[in-house]
């Protein structure tokens, strides 16, 4: 048994022993050809000198971007119908800037002062019947209501 031990033994140092070889082989084959080694040669291009005459001014095309300036937003969405500015311009405080379409709004300012009309005359029939007891009070109140 303790030969078997022994051997296994003398086995591993032997294995460890030949791999520590190969790599101290590798080592130095890797340092030898680092020191003869030579960096290979600059690329370097040339060119002819002459003199030239430039221009003192410069065409290009680009954007800027202003220090000041503002987003102009509505509160409320809709299609712009004319636009009272123009680009770059300077604008003072209350000047119109863009106006939106507002046929819509005005048209349903026409019908609610038309409805106001209407409730309107609708109190007045109801007092008129009112004062005849001709009309339930709750009718009246509904009327008057209405017109409020």
């Amino acid at each position: 048994m303790k030969k078997k031990i022994t051997f296994a033994v003398l086995a591993v140092i032997g294995a460890f022993l030949i791999l520590a070889g190969v790599k101290a082989l590798q080592i130095r084959a890797m340092i030898s050809a680092g020191t003869h080694m030579v960096p290979p040669p600059e690329a370097v291009t040339s060119a002819v000198v002459r003199a030239e005459v430039w221009q003192p001014t410069l065409k290009a095309i680009g954007s800027i971007t202003a220090v000041q300036g503002i987003v102009i937003a509505t509160e409320l969405a809709g299609t712009v119908q004319k636009i009272a500015f123009e680009s770059g311009a300077t604008v003072k405080q209350g000047d119109l800037l863009v106006q939106l379409d507002v046929a819509s709004e005005e048209a349903q300012l026409r019908s609610a002062q038309a409805n106001a009309d209407l409730m309107s005359l609708d109190l007045e029939r109801s007092r008129d019947l009112q004062q005849r007891k001709v009309i339930a009070k709750s009718d009246f109140d509904t009327a008057e209501a209405k017109h409020k």
